[in-house]
Formats: structure tokens, C-alpha cells, sequence
């Protein structure tokens, strides 16, 4: 049986293994000086640091990988900002006389960002209540440990909005979306933070 394992399937074993520990990521290269005919110089590299965070996926249950993220997230938001630097903004819903709104009023944008949040693949699919929530509805859905559309059920980010201010909860659910849209490619990193400070990389 060792000579079939070692010898014979060796090889296959081998390659099957290397697949199941092998994750392989893309890192873009500088991108040079750039100048003008003159030989002026237009644009340089600069180095620049950012946070990222990736899911490995080692958890008991949905529960505990709420809470391990989550509470991630919250202590890297708490590193980032103490030092002066921000965290990104790339989410459809904004804070504005702190109450939730969309970023777009309406429109194609608006109702894209509301299939995707309700996991349909075509804006048709959403159903008459689905199709025109408030903000709040949309953080509400976000944040709860498991959500139903008309599809189904599926778990939530586990958020108890009420253990944090309107503005840290936007931040921790902008981190979480976007770890959400990734959830088929684990491994992907989501930026939290970019062109942080050298006392960011330090705590980090």
C-alpha cells in the first residue's frame, strides 16, 4: 500500500496536495516615471501602504466568524484612525445629519446596489418590498444573523447595530459588504484603509 501511495500515485497525490495549500496572488508592478518630451518629470512612484483584511475561513460556525471579523475589523478601525489616517468609503449608503442615505437618489446605481444587497443576480428578481427600502432597511438586513429574501434564507453580519454609533456601524458594514461581494473568492483581500502611515504599519 506505501509503494501504491509513494511510488505509483505518488506524483498525482503530490499535485493535489499543492492545490488544496496553494493560493496564489497577483501583485502589480510599479508603473515608472512618466515624462514629457522635454524630459520633464510628470508622475513618480511612490511607496504606499494599505490595510487589507482576507477571510481564511476557519471558523466553528456563522456565529463565531461574526464575531472574530467583526471584532477585527473594530480593532483595526481603532489602529487606523488613531493615527490619523481613514478608512474607505466605497459603499452605496452614506451618513448625512446622522441619518442613513443612499448615495444615489435613484436610478439604475441605486437599484443595482439593492439587488446585490438582497443576493439577486437580475434587478427583476426583487420583489415589490424589496425593490424600494429605506437605508435603514438596508443596514437592518446587513447587520441581522440571518436575512430572507424571497429566494431564501442566508446568515447576516451578526451586527447588533445598537452596541455602536450610526458612523462606526457604516464603517464596520462598508468592511463586511465588501467582504461579502469577495465570499466566493475567500482569498481576495479587502482594503480597509489606503496610504496609511508609517505608525499604522507599525501597530498593524
Amino acid at each position: 500500500r506505501l509503494f501504491q501511495l509513494q511510488i505509483i500515485d505518488g506524483e498525482e497525490y503530490l499535485e493535489n496536495y499543492t492545490l488544496s495549500i496553494q493560493k496564489t496572488k497577483e501583485v502589480q508592478g510599479t508603473r515608472g516615471n512618466i515624462y514629457d518630451r522635454d524630459g520633464e518629470l510628470l508622475a513618480t512612484n511612490r511607496l504606499a501602504y494599505s490595510v487589507t483584511i482576507e477571510d481564511d475561513g476557519a471558523y466553528e460556525d456563522n456565529d463565531h466568524k461574526n464575531e472574530v471579523i467583526n471584532d477585527t475589523i473594530n480593532r483595526i478601525i481603532d489602529i487606523v484612525e488613531k493615527h490619523g489616517d481613514s478608512v474607505v468609503n466605497n459603499f452605496s449608503i452614506v451618513l448625512e445629519d446622522d441619518e442613513f442615505q443612499f448615495l444615489y437618489a435613484e436610478g439604475y446605481r441605486r437599484s443595482r446596489f439593492i439587488a446585490d444587497v438582497y443576493g439577486y443576480s437580475s434587478i427583476d428578481s426583487l420583489s415589490p418590498k424589496e425593490l424600494n427600502p429605506s437605508p435603514q432597511d438596508i443596514m437592518d438586513f446587513l447587520c441581522a444573523k440571518t436575512r430572507r429574501n424571497s429566494e431564501g434564507t442566508s446568515y447576516g453580519f451578526g451586527i447588533n447595530q445598537e452596541d455602536y454609533s450610526k458612523e462606526r456601524l457604516l464603517k464596520l458594514v462598508t468592511v463586511r459588504y465588501a467582504m461579502h461581494l469577495n465570499s466566493y473568492k475567500k482569498y481576495i483581500p479587502v482594503t480597509i484603509s489606503s496610504d496609511v502611515s508609517d505608525e499604522t504599519v507599525a501597530e498593524v
